[in-house]
């Protein structure tokens, strides 16, 4: 299995709005797609730091997410809340 693991930082006052558009919208979407098996979002509520972990099944599937129009569908919406430009870690499980 293969983990990306985007680490992000938003205002802490927004996190209800984060946390609620990545249940109703991000994870539908990522729901839909190939390779997919679960994902998380975790937020600290002081800082506003986080990171969103998704594991798949192969990296080569989440690579074809990743460069699909779909990718980008689910990742617009939450740059409006990024004060930091997130960065991207990848792990092997």
């Amino acid at each position: 299995m293969f983990t990306r693991a985007l680490n992000i930082e938003i205002d802490p006052t927004t996190r209800e709005k984060v946390m609620k558009l990545w249940r109703d919208h991000a994870t539908p979407i990522l729901q839909r797609q190939r390779g997919f098996m679960r994902g998380y979002a975790l937020t600290n509520s002081d800082t506003g730091k986080g990171v969103v972990i998704c594991i798949w099944k192969t990296k080569y599937e989440s690579d074809n997410f990743e460069n699909s129009s779909e990718f980008e569908a689910a990742v617009s919406p939450f740059r409006q809340y990024f004060i930091a430009p997130p960065s991207l870690d990848f792990f092997r499980i």
